[in-house]
């Protein structure tokens, strides 16, 4: 019993490495594709106002 204890914290440690490393932060990773995200639709709107003006 104390050696599947052992090899069982053992493999939560490599998972987390693992994790960390294959992943990264996953929060900062959304939080960065959010910010592209509104730059895009911000320049989006942007061109589509300036369309609109142009026609009227």
């Amino acid at each position: 019993m104390e050696n599947l204890s052992y090899r069982l914290r053992n493999l939560k440690l490599h998972l987390k490495w693992w994790n960390r490393h294959i992943y990264g932060n996953v929060h900062t990773q959304v939080d960065v594709l959010q910010k592209e995200l509104a730059e895009v639709e911000r320049l989006l709107q942007a061109r589509y106002s300036d369309c609109c003006l142009g026609k009227e």
